[in-house]
């Protein structure tokens, strides 16, 4: 096994024994490439030691690039952005929109999301929407479903009769498309190409399967 392998391995709490290893570290592998902030990680993963993440994202980086070039790392929890201008309310219900295409069944008012979701949905996202909006990070995606979990950010029906994510701020009360001069008809009729949502994280996966297989048996 190789110092790689080792190094991810040794993240895991040996008394919880109750999850899938590999799995775990596939995920914690792609979060980290998607730009996961150490709170993030630790929030999803409890039982990985914060304390070590700079040493464990050096790990990381030798075995996964990453697929976006993202300008900064966003805040995690902070929906700010969300109206602070038209630019962030339209990219919120885009973020909304791929997250009930990808779970049309999820409770979002009343579940926690997951870390598979999070990493689907930012992949999903940004490689949808690449040509025309700068990369958002992980960190960003989760600040949203914090924002909806806290009820700050909640449905409302605009008077063109699109369903959207809206905040307290006044100028919210109608959807981000009305704001930017688009017509709700002719959005719905776009034709945007279809995304492997998961081949980023199998791509990952099997980098660290590959060398984890006799440890974990």
């Amino acid at each position: 096994m190789n110092a790689v392998s080792s190094e991810l391995i040794g993240l895991v709490d040996g008394r919880s024994v109750s999850y899938n290893i590999t799995r775990d570290i596939s995920l914690i592998v792609s979060l980290m490439s998607l730009n996961a902030r150490p709170a993030l990680v630790a929030e999803l993963f409890p039982y990985i030691k914060i304390g070590r993440y700079k040493e464990i994202k050096r790990e990381v980086d030798t075995i996964s690039s990453k697929p976006f070039e993202f300008k900064k790392i966003a805040n995690s929890v902070g929906y700010g952005w969300v109206d602070s201008n038209r630019e962030g309310f339209l990219i919120a219900n885009l973020l909304f929109n791929e997250a009930k295409a990808l779970y049309p069944n999820f409770d979002f008012d009343n579940q926690n999301v997951f870390a598979d979701m999070l990493v689907n949905v930012c992949i999903s996202f940004n490689k949808r929407f690449q040509d025309l909006v700068d990369p958002i990070d992980i960190n960003q995606v989760n600040s949203l479903f914090c924002g909806i979990s806290k009820q700050d950010l909640y449905p409302n029906r605009c008077s063109c009769g699109r369903f959207y994510l809206r905040t307290t701020q006044s100028f919210t009360s109608s959807c981000p498309w009305c704001r930017c001069g688009v017509n709700p008809k002719s959005v719905k009729t776009i034709k945007l190409k279809k995304v492997n949502i998961h081949h980023f994280v199998q791509e990952q996966s099997v980098r660290v399967q590959h060398t984890q297989v006799a440890k974990i048996s």
